[in-house]
């Protein structure tokens, strides 16, 4: 009997999509076998493996051994702790779209120095979302016939593949030509264990019905969207009016040398430190790890919103261009209970700076 790992990220749809690719696929190619999945996400440590029933078993006191495995599917992300064993390389299927991932486990060399490629098997594009990836993996079989799916392939929709994986891929990877990927995310996340279920099941089995559960999802994550882009709106303009008491840490100031603005979400911290010359930006998990690339988890963050929160982080140079910000402000709101006087924007003055976008 097979038993197959999946290690995929649980911290977003693309990663969750990913592992549900792996199962369906996985169950049909092979139905006797033990299908363990294991959600991870970097700056905790690496799962530990389930005990399994094989005559082959290694167990180490009461644990069991990831070589125990017949195959490890590694998706939306890389566990650099099991694919640095030389002993795992061939149980390991690796999918994955991280730049940095990619090319860290590119440039691998045999023992004369000469360049071999990837060490593991599986499918790998910047880019092209690991959902994605993973539902052509399966659609071409472990060893790609010719030609296979290129980028270009993926960016100009010519692939086969769910509405459903096409769009939650989309998202993940900025790509927001179509307005329903955006409205699916929301309506994901209003879905409960079994109707995410029901939805998964209908859209990869290709069901008459499914296209119409979809569309639902859909239409009711543009309702909480809606939703959530107003109140986002109300809290900018409250930020800007309340001015420097709104802000829990000011900012830079006459007579300081440097001062911080730190936001916290469920997920991360965000710290912008400003000195005389200028702000830096860091960006951890609730652990402390540091994301090496901090901007582009904010982009992802900000995307939640209903506006570009950058141009409304520092106040116009005159008191017009204030003026200007503070009508943007009410507009967005969409109701004229804020008055714009001269009083509002020499308050607002005061301030230096705005606290205008907020994360839920």
């Amino acid at each position: 009997m097979k038993n197959i790992a999946i290690i995929y990220h649980d911290a977003d749809f693309d990663g969750k999509l990913s592992n549900e690719v792996c199962k369906f696929h996985l169950g049909r190619l092979y139905p006797e076998a033990k299908i363990h999945s294991y959600g991870w996400d970097y700056g905790r440590l690496v799962p530990e493996p389930d005990q399994i029933d094989t005559d082959n078993a290694t167990y180490c006191g009461a644990m069991a051994d990831w070589c125990d495995y017949n195959q490890i599917y590694i998706v939306d992300l890389s566990v650099d702790e099991l694919m640095a064993r030389p002993e795992l390389r061939d149980k390991i299927v690796w999918i994955d779209h991280h730049k940095s991932a990619i090319e860290k486990w590119h440039a691998t060399t045999d023992a004369n120095g000469k360049e071999v490629g990837y060490l593991f098997n599986g499918h790998r594009i910047d880019g092209v979302a690991a959902c994605r990836l993973c539902w052509q993996w399966f659609s071409y079989g472990p060893n790609f016939g010719d030609p296979r799916p290129t980028k270009a392939d993926f960016v100009e929709r010519r692939v086969s593949e769910p509405t459903l994986i096409r769009l939650a891929g989309e998202y993940d990877i900025w790509d927001h030509r179509d307005p329903d990927a955006k409205a699916l995310q929301f309506g994901l996340r209003c879905c409960n264990e079994s109707e995410l279920a029901n939805l998964v099941c209908g859209q990869f089995h290709g069901t008459p019905e499914s296209e119409g559960v979809l569309r639902n999802v859909i239409e009711g994550g543009r309702m909480v969207k809606s939703y959530c882009d107003r109140n986002n709106a109300e809290y900018a303009a409250a930020y800007a009016l309340a001015g420097k008491d709104a802000i829990p840490t000011e900012p830079i100031r006459r007579g300081e040398k440097s001062a911080s603005i730190v936001l916290e979400t469920q997920e991360i911290v965000v710290t912008r430190k400003f000195t005389a010359k200028g702000s830096t930006l860091e960006v951890t998990n609730k652990d402390g790890m540091v994301f090496p690339s901090p901007q582009a988890v904010l982009d992802k963050l900000c995307s939640k919103v209903a506006f570009d929160p950058l141009a409304f982080v520092r106040l116009g140079e005159s008191v017009a261009g204030r003026r200007e910000q503070l009508r943007q402000l009410r507009d967005l709101v969409g109701v004229d209970t804020i008055q714009i006087t001269d009083e509002t924007v020499e308050a607002v003055r005061e301030c230096g700076l705005f606290m205008c976008w907020r994360i839920n």
